[in-house]
This record gives structure tokens, sequence and C-alpha cells, in this order.
């Protein structure tokens, strides 16, 4: 599997989707601190915490903000769980994915091998290894 690393723009990407998650915690704070009277270092912890929880949580996430990161899974090879007859289920790196056959292949058995040639949503469209 291909690893890339992240980039200045998955960065503000990341940040602009988070900001107003954010703005809408500090003007819920804000209106609180009015009414309960809570002390204002209370304010800052909650706020830190929040973005302390993003800033960790970017590292298991940015993929998902890489628009431009080619299929990974492409060439990939699994194990076939369920019989491919045209669909059924393969284990690729210990997680299961429904897979398709390429048209005008035979069906594939429990047990055998097979190499990832696309996708389409999350169905992997797979052909039987070589």
């Amino acid at each position: 599997m291909m690893k890339r690393g992240w980039s200045s723009k998955v960065i503000i990407r990341y940040v602009f989707i988070q900001l107003p998650g954010l703005l809408f915690l500090i003007c819920i704070l804000l209106l609180l601190h009015g009414w309960l009277e809570f002390p204002v270092w209370v304010f800052w912890i909650i706020v830190l915490a929040s973005t302390g929880i993003d800033v960790l949580l970017f590292f298991y996430t940015w993929p998902s903000y890489d628009w431009n990161q080619k299929d990974t899974m492409t060439g990939e090879t699994g194990i076939v769980l369920v019989r491919l007859d045209p669909t059924g289920y393969i284990r690729i790196h210990g997680e299961q994915w429904k897979g398709e056959l390429i048209e005008g292949l035979s069906p594939v058995e429990k047990g055998q091998k097979v190499e990832v040639c696309g996708r389409e949503g999350l169905i992997l469209q797979v052909r039987p290894e070589k």
C-alpha cells in the first residue's frame, strides 16, 4: 500500500472544516459564561482541549482531506471470503470488503486470491490473481 504525506492544502482544508465547530463551541461557552458565571480559565481549558482533540484527530483522518489522492487499493491482493459470482466478500489488510468480478470472468471460490483492479464507491473491482 502506498503511503503519502500530507500537504499544506490538506492542513488548510482540515482547519477550515473544523473552524465552524470551534467557533460554535466558543459562542456557546460565552453564553454559558454569561449565565453561569464560571471562571474564565474553565472557558480556556475547554477551548484548548477541543483544539487539542482536533489536532490529534488530524493525524488519523488527514487522508480524507486529500482530495487528489489516488486509489491506493488498486493492485492490492486479497483473499476471497465468500464466493465471487459475480459479487462476494474479500479480505484485504485485515478488512472485509465487498468485491465484484470484472465482467466476463468465471466465479472465484473461497480461499483463492484476487487482485484489485479498481473501485466503485465501496465495492472493489477484482480479478483472479495471476
